[in-house]
């Protein structure tokens, strides 16, 4: 069961964050609505969406192979 379960798990921590960068991205709105104004709000809101947009390309990137490694995980309710 352990082999499975921790290649699931690995798999949700990409999906996780994937989830949460598009969460991240409302960050976007949020400024332009109340701090349209504010070129530090504007700036720290595109780094803040870079950054996380960057990681979450990195992290897609490997899922094809996480889920390869699940699909090959012994099944342990057989």
């Amino acid at each position: 069961m352990r082999p499975f379960v921790k290649e699931l798990k690995s798999l949700q921590d990409v999906f996780g964050y994937v989830n949460d960068v598009e969460a991240a991205r409302q960050i976007e709105g949020i400024a332009e609505e109340r701090c349209r104004t504010s070129r530090d709000a504007q700036r720290v809101a595109g780094y803040v969406i870079g950054w996380h947009n960057a990681r979450a390309d990195a992290c897609w990137a490997g899922v094809a192979d996480k889920w390869h490694d699940l699909k090959q995980a012994a099944r342990f309710w057989r």
